[in-house]
């Protein structure tokens, strides 16, 4: 191409000015479907082989040449809106795991569609020689720094594996985990951890295994998305016995809702142990995966339900559920679940009756309070007594609120939790949410929602041993703690206390809930008049 500038000028008069200096290794060139010039539109490739219009002061290579656009292009309303968004700070808020939506699209769920073919630690040689249920857990968050410790990750992993919804999880399945003990192997340092719970010095006889795979600052690999933590948990469904004898549609809803509970105690781990901070996008994801060495029937019984004629036996059932705020609560995925296992695995007929009165009738074994809400008054059920109290009695202790930059509140509240009933609770996830008032507010910026967040953890942190965490509650027991969290300033009055709900949630999802009302500004007279 010539050094001096060559002037062309298509319809309309916008000009496309030759660069000298441009290079062409650096640039992508149009596709070769390009409209003709005459056509009055200048389009080019981009690196994603889509065409746009080229914006004024852009390098472009087209048919006219290598160029920079001199002209102006006239650009529409929803062109300015979309233009503003994505020039916009991106705010990215913490993982949410409250309410969830099933999916049976493994593309839409990756990467957690990878299980089917992951080789796990203890069960390398396994893969379809055994029963077996994997769950894997996908939650965005922080890469890990440079300088992680794997021996603090390792640590940590081990004490989040033996409890929880996990550790409930695999109690159910495999009857009992009395003798057996989670075990670290060798895996890959702070990128890839493994484990496998087995009995004691008995490393090659695992009864399940678990790899945590915490993203990686520069560092991507085959499968794995970058900026998610992945935890993949792999069950040898023959247990202690050395036999896996089918389990009641009941049971895998049971063993459904235990799954979906595991991202926000996972999502907990990550930052409260891992320091990694979370995020709400992408969404927080679970998958199940049931293989059997036969027919899956082999593995699930279903009572007085027949297949229909000529159904096709599968070995294998995955699904998933991906957090979304316009979902549905924990149980209606785990019902879904149930739905596609009965549907297009086991092809049984006439079964969604029997999934609806398993859903409303589900007493969890360990949480026998926590009752599914049910219409009392009809039939039968006006001779029923009304439902226990809640099993957990919260109560407000203290407060303490500080105005962040005159933007957010940085809120501690001290609470006493007490089991009111006779059996173990698991307590596994503190959260404190705020109602954001009805006003439009000014959006942070990003290094503004970084330093409200630091602050937050700070803040906990100095809280020490005092500070709410994960416990097992005997009967008749309290505990006190303090709960750091940061909540929205309301508008638009730019004053006050926000509407909150302190909300607990144990091993199996049950949620339990304390109101704080909202409270203006007080003013008060000092003084005498």
């Amino acid at each position: 191409m010539d050094a001096a500038p060559r002037t062309d000028k298509p319809p309309g008069d916008i000009q496309v000015q030759a660069d000298a200096d441009a290079r062409p290794d650096e640039l992508e060139t149009a596709p070769a479907d390009e409209p003709d010039p005459n056509s009055g539109y200048l389009i080019v490739g981009t690196r994603t082989d889509q065409a746009e219009f080229v914006q004024v002061g852009q390098t472009v290579v087209n048919s006219f040449g290598i160029g920079t656009w001199t002209g102006e292009v006239e650009t529409s309303e929803e062109e300015r809106v979309a233009q503003d968004e994505i020039s916009s700070p991106r705010i990215r808020h913490p993982a949410f795991t409250g309410r969830w939506r099933h999916t049976a699209d493994g593309f839409e769920a990756s990467p957690l569609m990878n299980m089917t073919s992951l080789a796990m630690p203890g069960f390398l040689s396994a893969h379809g020689q055994e029963p077996q249920l994997r769950i894997g857990v996908s939650v965005a968050c922080d890469p890990s720094p440079a300088n992680a410790s794997s021996s603090l990750y390792g640590a940590k992993l081990l004490d989040f594996l033996k409890g929880g919804p996990l550790a409930s999880l695999i109690k159910v399945v495999i009857g009992s985990d009395e003798g057996l003990t989670w075990t670290r192997l060798a895996g890959n340092g702070p990128f890839s951890l493994e484990a496998v719970l087995c009995p004691v010095n008995q490393e090659d006889k695992p009864i399940a295994s678990a790899l945590l795979h915490p993203p990686v600052k520069g560092l991507r690999q085959y499968g794995r998305n970058e900026g998610t933590a992945c935890l993949w948990l792999h069950i040898d469904l023959r247990g202690m016995s050395g036999k896996a004898p089918p389990a009641e549609l009941a049971d895998w809803y049971h063993r459904d809702l235990l799954a979906i509970a595991i991202p926000g105690a996972f999502a907990e781990f990550l930052t409260k142990d891992l320091g990694l901070r979370t995020y709400e996008d992408p969404a927080a994801r679970v998958g199940v995966l049931i293989e059997s060495i036969g027919p899956l029937s082999t593995l699930v019984d279903a009572g007085s339900l027949s297949p229909l004629p000529g159904a096709y036996p599968s070995r294998q059932f995955l699904g998933y559920a991906i957090a979304d705020r316009e979902g549905g609560p924990a149980d209606q995925s785990a019902r879904d679940l149930l739905q596609q296992l009965c549907d297009h695995d086991l092809h049984l007929a006439d079964f969604e009756g029997v999934l609806d009165s398993i859903r409303a009738e589900y007493v969890d074994p360990d949480e026998p309070h926590a009752i599914s809400p049910r219409p009392l008054g009809v039939g039968l059920g006006a001779l029923l007594p009304p439902p226990p109290a809640e099993p957990l009695d919260i109560q407000l202790l203290d407060e303490d609120w500080d105005l962040w930059q005159g933007c957010a509140w940085i809120a501690a509240i001290r609470v006493r939790i007490t089991n009111t009933s006779d059996k173990v609770i698991h307590l596994v996830r503190f959260e404190l949410d705020s109602d954001p008032g009805p006003g439009d507010r000014p959006k942070l910026s990003q290094d503004q929602v970084d330093g409200v967040f630091h602050e937050m953890i700070r803040r906990a942190d100095a809280y020490g041993s005092s500070h709410l965490a994960r416990t097992d509650l005997q009967p008749g027991d309290s505990i006190s703690g303090w709960l750091a969290r940061y909540a929205y300033l309301p508008y638009p009055a730019k004053a006050g206390r926000p509407h909150c709900i302190f909300r607990v949630t144990d091993s199996v999802g049950g949620k339990y809930e304390l109101e704080i009302p909202a409270r203006s500004p007080q003013t008060r007279r000092v003084g005498r008049e």
